[in-house]
C-alpha cells in the first residue's frame, strides 16, 4: 500500500548529484513526487542517510528549467536510489510545469 502524501509520477529528468560542491555522479529520475524521487543511478557510491544536493537539468524542448534541491538517500539497490526530498519549492514548480498541457 502506498503511504505517500502525494503520488509519485513517472518522470524522466536528468539529475546531477552534488556533494561538497563536487558533482559525484549523473543519473536520471524514474518517478517524482513532492516528497521523493527515484533515480536510476548506476554505480554511483551512495549510502542510506547521506545528504546530497540535486541539480535537475533542463530538458531540451520542454518547459523544465534548472532546479536545485536537497535530498536524503533512503535506500540504494540494484542501480536505483530512493531519495526523500527536502520540500524545496522548485520541485513543486517542476511538477506543476510538467502537468501543464498545451492549449
Amino acid at each position: 500500500m502506498e503511504h505517500r502524501l502525494s503520488p509519485r509520477r513517472p518522470l524522466q529528468l536528468d539529475v546531477e548529484l552534488v556533494q561538497r560542491n563536487q558533482i559525484i555522479g549523473k543519473a536520471y529520475s524514474t518517478d517524482v513526487s513532492l516528497e521523493g524521487m527515484q533515480l536510476e543511478a548506476g554505480d554511483i557510491d551512495l549510502h542510506p542517510g547521506q545528504m546530497v544536493k540535486l541539480h535537475i537539468l533542463p530538458n531540451k524542448g520542454s518547459a523544465v528549467k534548472h532546479c536545485y534541491a536537497r535530498a536524503l538517500v533512503i535506500h540504494v539497490g540494484s542501480g536505483h536510489v530512493g531519495l526523500m526530498l527536502d520540500g524545496d519549492p522548485c520541485i513543486k514548480d517542476l511538477l506543476g510545469t510538467t502537468n501543464k498541457r498545451p492549449v
